[in-house]
């Protein structure tokens, strides 16, 4: 077949996520290293102190390259709609990405999961981003030559 160029794009950047001076966001530790970020219900706003509190975890994330950053979204919403809670789980999820980026982590360490609604028989509060901390698995050692370990 013959040769076709394409072109090729760089990545576009990520959003500037700016602070909400009424927003009622805040953030607690998590077990672990991890870090969770409530939210006033249908509301993806962060405040001040959560962004800073944000920006500054994700710069100390920055540091630690051998690990996963999954961010686990929730949002809770009345009534049986099953699209909106998860379309406000992904905004969240979305801007605690942006951050982290501009905070020097890498795209390929962060995996956004926008969830919607929690399961049932979470305790946990319903309106919330849980930044999850993994360590990426390691090779399986190599085999001999006759397959044995």
């Amino acid at each position: 077949p013959p040769f076709v160029p394409v072109q090729i794009h760089p990545p576009v950047p990520p959003a500037d996520v700016t602070a909400v001076a009424d927003a009622a966001s805040h953030t607690a530790p998590l077990p672990e290293g991890g870090m969770r970020i409530l939210f006033p219900n249908g509301s993806e706003a962060l405040n001040a102190d959560s962004l800073k509190a944000l920006q500054d975890y994700g710069t100390e994330l920055s540091h630690y390259p051998e690990q996963r950053v999954v961010l686990m979204a929730y949002a809770a919403l009345p009534g049986d709609d099953v699209s909106m809670p998860r379309r406000i789980a992904l905004a969240r999820a979305l801007a605690v990405r942006s951050i982290f980026i501009h905070a020097g982590v890498a795209t390929t360490r962060l995996y956004p999961r926008a969830l919607g609604r929690p399961a049932t028989g979470d305790t946990a509060p319903a309106d919330r981003l849980d930044v999850v901390i993994e360590t990426n698995p390691t090779a399986p050692p190599a085999s001999s030559a006759n397959g044995m370990p």
